[in-house]
């Protein structure tokens, strides 16, 4: 601790008591715990909903912002309730993949204070499980899939934008990787599939034109993941 001293007053060094008092206070200060104000802000996590565009991937070492809504959870019961409040804040999305939009994700806070959405709360992935109506059929073959089919919505990821259960879209497989087997055996066939980007203009085959045209995929459309097994082996 330095002292001061007024015009004319005479220095007098601490005593051994006093010394050792000072350096007791200093090393109970260093040995408390940190003040709030103090303390490096991470761990403060916040429950926000993205706007409606949702927020930009990272672009290399640039990343982006958008203004979120913040979100209470208030207890109902057994369950939580999630209640939106007027509060905006500006969170970050420091992920090489695009945060989709209207959608809860949990923020969190880096050591300079800049909040973030957290890696396991994007959100942005929409996977379906579907049924499979009706398939287009092959030019060159009439009994054979061209890799697009109509097929109805039976469940839906959490946090999915854009399709419903009961929803009727449909899904491709450009490189007729599952729906190669003959239409008899794959109408009523179960599966699911991902919504992927890049698939406006993309070629799926010579299907016949009531598929070709009716399916307006726009920039994004369902590739197929798998589909149950059928039971049957098919050779050609």
């Amino acid at each position: 601790m330095m002292r001061r001293y007024r015009k004319g007053q005479t220095f007098r060094p601490p005593t051994a008591a006093e010394s050792a008092a000072q350096a007791d206070a200093i090393e109970a200060f260093r040995r408390s715990p940190g003040r709030p104000q103090d303390r490096t802000p991470v761990g403060q996590h916040i429950l926000v909903r993205t706007p409606e565009g949702g927020i930009q991937a990272r672009d290399g070492e640039t990343i982006y912002w958008e203004w979120c809504k913040r979100c209470i959870q208030r207890n109902a019961g057994s369950e939580k309730e999630i209640v939106e409040t007027d509060e905006q804040l500006i969170v970050f999305n420091t992920l090489e993949q695009a945060v989709a939009g209207d959608v809860y994700v949990m923020t969190g806070l880096t050591e300079c204070g800049v909040r973030h959405v957290l890696l396991a709360d994007v959100g942005g992935t929409t996977t379906i499980r579907f049924r499979i109506l009706s398939a287009g059929p092959l030019y060159e073959n009439p009994n054979m899939v061209c890799g697009i089919a109509r097929v109805e919505v039976l469940d839906v990821s959490c946090n999915a934008t854009g399709v419903s259960i009961g929803d009727e879209v449909y899904v491709f497989d450009p490189d007729e990787c599952w729906l190669n087997i003959p239409i008899e055996v794959l109408v009523g066939a179960t599966g699911k599939a991902t919504k992927m980007s890049g698939g406006a203009g993309a070629s799926v085959g010579s299907c016949i034109d009531e598929y070709s045209y009716e399916a307006d995929i726009g920039d994004c459309w369902f590739l197929v993941d798998s589909l149950c097994c059928t039971g049957e082996i098919y050779y050609e």
